[in-house]
């Protein structure tokens, strides 16, 4: 559609400031200074229809909140996916990654201003309605950033684990099947773009007077 809609899901004002805080905490903001990172997140059907989603709604971006920013890095092989799940929570000692998710945003590099950072997919996300969302991200550089570079992400602090986060250490690793350190009560304040369901063109046709 011409011109999405935008819906945000979570307001907190909790900024996580990964310099300040432990590097495997699940609140981590998914511009890091690491050489890579992974992270899930976790909405309920309640949330999105409380957002005025529905049904057939197609979800074309997403975008986090960059409350505060210095310097001037770039997140390379960026990548996006989504899937419908019947999951509500993550476990408390971080299992695994759910699989089967879909490409939504093919692997680019994103480089990240304050504000609300969009991520513009290649392939909608076509929402059934029905189920809770999962939201993946990862990305892979070949080297960690300059220290003392600060990405500070507005968050929501929940009643369930809602986030499941992995970190890619200086000693290498692949962001992007690596296996989860941790979950937390903390979610990313998400804005989505959504187009709505396209019309139901279906008719049934009845001619007057009969003809055979």
């Amino acid at each position: 559609c011409p011109s999405p809609t935008s819906r945000i899901v979570g307001t907190g004002v909790g900024a996580f400031n990964f310099w300040t805080a432990n590097p495997f905490n699940a609140t981590a903001s998914p511009f890091v200074s690491n050489p890579g990172h992974r992270k899930q997140i976790l909405f309920t059907k309640a949330e999105l229809n409380a957002a005025g989603m529905d049904a057939g709604h197609s979800i074309t971006a997403i975008a986090f909140d960059i409350a505060t920013f210095s310097g001037t890095n770039t997140f390379n092989g960026f990548t996006v996916k989504m899937s419908c799940t019947s999951l509500d929570e993550f476990p408390l000692f971080g299992g695994s990654y759910e699989t089967g998710l879909s490409t939504v945003m093919n692997a680019t590099a994103v480089t990240i201003t304050s504000g609300w950072v969009d991520l513009n997919f290649d392939n909608a996300f076509n929402w059934d309605g029905e189920s809770n969302v999962i939201i993946e991200v990862c990305w892979q550089n070949s080297s960690s950033l300059t220290t003392g570079t600060q990405q500070v992400v507005n968050y929501t602090t929940l009643s369930k684990r809602m986030s499941l986060t992995s970190l890619v250490g200086f000693g290498g690793g692949v962001a992007c099947t690596a296996a989860p350190s941790g979950s937390g009560f903390q979610r990313l304040n998400v804005r989505f773009k959504t187009c709505p369901a396209p019309p139901n063109l279906a008719f049934d046709y009845q001619w007057t007077p009969a003809i055979g």
